[in-house]
């Protein structure tokens, strides 16, 4: 009796230690190892609850909990009826009532506990251990407790197994993997897309552009001229003058490029609309540098525009020009200048490549001095004159010297972008279709081809080189 007492006193004192600590269930598996228990049967029962029961069978045992209230609800209901019906007194009612209430709390207290056995078992599948193991963990923490888990004499000592894991340390390095591995470090994101640039545009800044509403422009030009005024004596026959002039015609040409992207693409790739604009108006593949190799370099055949550098009008030497023993790219230029002034045309930029500019720019005298002639600005972008433009859409080789403004370019339709949902199969894919065009007619008066002069620096230096 008084070592019954004893562990009387101990189970309180440890029951309140462990609850102070988040400990009872160490305390619950520590009493089923006594034999003589019978006294702390109903707290391991609760304990059980908590520990032994596997979620589903809690969940099993709650369902039926709502099951059973809502039947004693239904008997408080019927026998209150019943009650009432016999006419029964305001005493009984009240006893009645409070009998049903004791019943329905009891109950309440039941649901509340399964509740917590839920919300407990739930949190505990997240850990590694056992629930055992937890236990025997919780109930070894410290010395006091270990002396509550020695057993009375005679009964057989339950040994502890713990589970025993090498933790990695924390450390940048230990992170997560695959598409998730980002996450532990934050990305600072830079606006735009990187990518090699477009050479940069500037014939249209330079030539004459306007726009048209017909499909053709035309125009007059003199292509004859015979006889001329001349100095006559009192009743002589004046000279006579005519001429011939023809129509001249210039279509529009189509520059056009399309694309098709998902609907999955426009939806979550925040900057892929504004990129997609960006490449088709001013990329590399794009409309406007289309249009600027059009304007210079086009071919004239098929839909293809007359560029500047096909139709202009060959260097010769002009007369007059003396030779050079050793001309350079600077005396090339000046004499490309003068066959247009012959022409009495005024030339007024000369386009050349950028490594020929960079070239003429450190020219040097035999002991290494830089030479610079007296018609070029110090900065090489005036030359006789005339305003520089380098350029990388120009080879080494290549020099124009010219009037820009004799080249006519009339817009029909300006640069316009679509979004076709039902072109082809879009509909059925879930694609989107992205057309950019313009229409425009290119074209140079036959006369002003003489204010357009082209040349190589190689083939134009041995013109004016003295034989």
């Amino acid at each position: 009796m008084k070592t019954q007492l004893v562990l009387l006193v101990l189970t309180l004192v440890l029951f309140t230690l462990f609850n102070q600590n988040g400990q009872a269930m160490a305390f619950s598996y520590a009493t089923t190892l006594n034999p003589n228990r019978g006294w702390a049967a109903n707290l391991y029962e609760r304990a059980k609850i908590w520990f032994d029961k596997s979620l589903e069978d809690v969940e099993k045992t709650f369902n039926e909990g709502i099951k059973d209230m809502k039947e004693q609800v239904k008997g408080w209901k019927e026998d209150f009826e019943k009650a009432t019906d016999k006419k029964a007194t305001k005493e009984e009612l009240e006893t009645l009532k409070k009998e049903w209430e004791d019943r329905a709390e009891k109950q309440q207290k039941h649901l509340d506990e399964l509740q917590a056995a839920k919300d407990r078992i739930k949190d505990s599948q997240t850990e590694k251990k056992s629930l055992m193991q937890q236990i025997e963990e919780k109930a070894t923490a410290n010395d006091f407790v270990k002396n509550a888990w020695n057993l009375p004499a005679g009964h057989e000592k339950k040994g502890i197994e713990i589970d025993l894991k090498t933790v990695s340390i924390n450390s940048t390095s230990y992170s997560l993997t695959g598409t998730n591995s980002f996450l532990l470090r934050g990305l600072e994101m830079e606006p735009g897309v990187a990518k090699d640039p477009t050479t940069p545009f500037f014939i249209r800044n330079l030539i004459s552009v306007g726009a048209t509403s017909e499909n053709t422009v035309s125009w007059n030009e003199r292509v004859m001229v015979e006889g001329g005024a001349g100095q006559v004596a009192e009743g002589a026959t004046f000279p006579q003058w005519s001429g011939k002039w023809a129509k001249k015609f210039a279509n529009t040409k189509k520059t056009a490029v399309y694309t098709k992207i998902t609907e999955e693409m426009l939806e979550d790739v925040d900057f892929v609309l504004s990129e997609i604009q960006d490449e088709l108006i001013d990329g590399p593949a794009g409309m406007n540098n289309q249009l600027e190799n059009e304007i210079l370099s086009g071919d004239g055949t098929g839909e293809h525009h007359t560029g500047i550098l096909t139709q202009s009008t060959a260097f010769a030497l002009p007369s007059g020009f003396e030779t050079l023993a050793a001309p350079n790219n600077f005396d090339l230029i000046q004499a490309m200048a003068l066959q247009i002034e012959l022409a009495n045309y005024m030339p007024t930029h000369v386009i050349l490549g950028s490594s020929a500019f960079a070239n003429m720019n450190l020219y040097k005298d035999t002991q290494g001095r830089y030479l610079i002639p007296p018609f070029v600005s110090a900065t090489g972008m005036l030359i006789a004159g005339l305003q520089v433009i380098k350029t990388n859409r120009f080879g080494s080789d290549t020099v124009l010297v010219c009037n820009p403004q004799l080249v006519k370019f009339r817009i029909k339709r300006n640069l316009t972008l679509r979004f076709f949902e039902q072109n082809e199969d879009d509909a059925l894919t879930d694609r989107t279709t992205i057309t950019a065009s313009l229409r425009g007619v290119l074209f140079v008066k036959t006369p002003d081809l003489k204010g357009l002069v082209k040349s190589t620096f190689s083939a134009g230096k041995n013109l004016i080189k003295t034989a």
